[in-house]
C-alpha cells in the first residue's frame, strides 16, 4: 500500500514537472515582438541658393518628408502600421518650421519650410551649414509570440529617424558690368 502510495506521488510529481515545464517554455518565449522592422522616414532638404555673399540674404529651406511602412510579416501575425507622426527639427533657422501636416498615411509626403537670415558671422564663417532631423513615431499592434491561450497582441511605440544638411557656401559677389 504504501509502494503504491509513493508510486502515485512520483507520477503525480513527474506529471507537475511536465506541465510547468510546457507552460515555461510557452510563456518563457524568446521575447521577440514581430513589428513593423523596416518602416521608415525619409528627408530631402534644398536650399534656395546655392551661395551667399553678404549679411541679410535670406535661405530659404523646403523639406521633403516621406513615410514608408514595411509589408508585414503575415507569418508572424504583424498588424501593419497604418500612420506615422512626425517632427522635425533644424537650426539655426529664424522661426519654428512650417508643415501643413504632422500625422503621414503609408507612402504619403508632406512638404514643409522655414527661413534663415544670413549673418555677418556666417560670412566670416565661410557660410551657412545646417543639419535637419526628422523623427517619426508610431504604433503597431503585434503578437508575442507564445502557446495558443498564451499569445497575445501588444501594442509597441516605434521611432524612425532621418537626417539631411544643406550648405550654402560664401560666393563672390557678381559684379556688374558698366
Amino acid at each position: 500500500m504504501l509502494q503504491n502510495k509513493v508510486l502515485r506521488i512520483f507520477i503525480f510529481a513527474c506529471l507537475m514537472i511536465l506541465i510547468v515545464f510546457n507552460l515555461a517554455s510557452c510563456v518563457g518565449n524568446d521575447g521577440n515582438f514581430y513589428i513593423e522592422s523596416g518602416s521608415e522616414v525619409s528627408l530631402k532638404k534644398t536650399a534656395s541658393l546655392s551661395t551667399i555673399t553678404q549679411a541679410g540674404e535670406v535661405v530659404n529651406y523646403t523639406y521633403v518628408i516621406t513615410y514608408l511602412a514595411a509589408k508585414p510579416d503575415l507569418q508572424k501575425n504583424a498588424v501593419p502600421v497604418s500612420e506615422m507622426n512626425i517632427s522635425i527639427s533644424d537650426s539655426p533657422l529664424d522661426s519654428p518650421i512650417s508643415c501643413p501636416k504632422l500625422v503621414l498615411a503609408n507612402g504619403e509626403s508632406v512638404t514643409c519650410t522655414a527661413k534663415y537670415t544670413v549673418t555677418s558671422a556666417d560670412i566670416v564663417g565661410g557660410g551657412v551649414t545646417d543639419r535637419a532631423i526628422v523623427t517619426g513615431t508610431f504604433t503597431s499592434t503585434d503578437t508575442q509570440e507564445g502557446c495558443a491561450p498564451f499569445a497575445k497582441k501588444v501594442q509597441t511605440i516605434h521611432t524612425a529617424t532621418a537626417g539631411a544638411s544643406a550648405t550654402v557656401p560664401v560666393g563672390i559677389p557678381s559684379q556688374s558690368s558698366p
